[in-house]
Formats: structure tokens, C-alpha cells, sequence
């Protein structure tokens, strides 16, 4: 009969020591709860120049473009198998206010 019991107290004072550890720990208040400082002094003028002016227009031109790149190499590779080999490539880029033309091209002999 006495293990009942030590068995009702072990469970008792298990269920009771989460509420008294958040009694204790609710009776604490946080240092920055107690002193609430404004955030600012109020003020809403923020622009005191007025009106900014307006920049110059972009030119009409400002997007043309053109563009061209070339490029070329080689391997040479001696020995048993004698190996030459080239390659060419070129890319051409032609923009003028809203059309594009662009072309592609590599060889390898």
C-alpha cells in the first residue's frame, strides 16, 4: 500500500512542478516592457527642397547597337595519329530602336 502511495506522490508532484516553475517564472517582468520610449519626434517633413526637376529625355538612339565578334583556333597533335584541327565563329548583333537582327555562324573543317 505505501508504493501506491509513493507512486500517487511521484506523479502528483510531476504534474505539479510545471506550474509552479511558470508561476515563478510569469512573476518576472521583462526590463524592456516596463519604460516605452516613443519611436520618433513626430515629424513628417521630409522634403524640405521641393520638387525635384526633371533630367533631359534619353536620346532616341540610346539602345542601337551593333556588335561583332570573331573567333578562331586550332589543335595540333603529333605522335602516332597526326591530328590538325581549326575552328571559326562569328556572332553579329544589329539593333536599331525596336527591331534586332542577329546572326550565328561557326565552321569547323
Amino acid at each position: 500500500m505505501s508504493s501506491n502511495i509513493m507512486k500517487c506522490g511521484a506523479v502528483a508532484s510531476a504534474l505539479l512542478l510545471p506550474l509552479a516553475v511558470e508561476a515563478v517564472a510569469l512573476a518576472q517582468d521583462p526590463a524592456g516592457l516596463r519604460a516605452q520610449a516613443p519611436a520618433t519626434g513626430g515629424s513628417t517633413e521630409v522634403a524640405k527642397e521641393g520638387f525635384q526637376a526633371v533630367g533631359a529625355p534619353p536620346a532616341e538612339d540610346a539602345n542601337d547597337t551593333s556588335a561583332l565578334k570573331l573567333s578562331a583556333g586550332g589543335f595540333l597533335s603529333q605522335g602516332n595519329s597526326r591530328t590538325l584541327a581549326f575552328t571559326s565563329s562569328a556572332d553579329y548583333l544589329l539593333r536599331r530602336s525596336a527591331s534586332q537582327f542577329g546572326a550565328i555562324a561557326a565552321e569547323r573543317p
